[in-house]
């Protein structure tokens, strides 16, 4: 938490300076080509390209920065009021159900170049990798490996996330599963978007889960 608020610290100045601000990209985040429609960021979003099995910083969906609990209490775009209930990203009466990139968390913290995933570019992703459970630096985790040996691979960090108001507990060996957001909601069930369920037990999944749950975020970026 105290890197991501120096780090911003750090743009507003220069902001404030009048400099134009130019993020090295590859300090945090490096390109990993499949050959798929887009390019896979090696690390979760907070994390580094040295440290993959780090959780980094999570979010809840729509949300540009971190915050201390994650709730329907303390979200930004909706609450709870008897009833689950969202002011943007609403499906039918907004016809808005993927983020805009001033809500998207990689794209504010990396730069334009980067983004969340779509759930059609996680699905790609699954469907493409072979994946087994492997442990990196310690930390147990979901490996995807290009299937024509290239040496081309993946990996996500196993974590509880942040749900129902009860914090994550991660590290943790005991913790074989974890959940990554995309970029897009469910059109007819506004407090859900999608995300990527990891398990050490089956393949990879793409499923859904209430938009203020606070997850980690892999992203990726277009090739041009």
């Amino acid at each position: 938490m105290k890197k991501y608020l120096f780090i911003l610290v750090a743009f507003g100045m220069l902001a404030a300076c009048g400099e134009p601000i130019e993020i090295d990209d590859s300090t945090f985040m490096k390109p990993i080509d499949f050959g798929l429609s887009v390019l896979w960021g090696s690390n979760n979003l907070g994390a580094t390209p040295d440290h993959p099995e780090r959780l980094g910083m999570l979010y809840a969906w729509g949300e540009i920065a971190p915050k201390d609990e994650y709730g329907w209490d303390n979200y930004q775009w909706g609450g709870m009021n008897g009833r689950l209930y969202v002011t943007k990203y609403y499906g039918p009466h907004d016809y808005m159900s993927k983020l805009l990139p001033e809500d998207d968390a990689a794209t504010s913290f990396l730069g334009g170049k980067w983004r969340m995933p779509t759930a059609k570019e996680v699905r790609e992703l699954i469907h493409y990798c072979n994946w087994k459970v492997e442990t990196v630096n310690g930390v147990p985790g979901l490996k995807g490996t290009d299937p024509f040996g290239d040496g081309i691979s993946i990996f996500f960090p196993f974590t509880d996330g942040w749900k129902d108001g009860n914090p994550p507990e991660y590290p943790s060996k005991f913790t074989l599963y974890g959940q990554y957001w995309t970029s897009e909601m469910n059109f007819n069930a506004a407090p859900f978007a999608y995300m990527l369920r990891i398990t050490s037990k089956d393949d990879p999944t793409v499923e859904m889960d209430q938009r203020a749950s606070g997850f980690p975020i892999r992203p990726v970026r277009d090739y041009k």
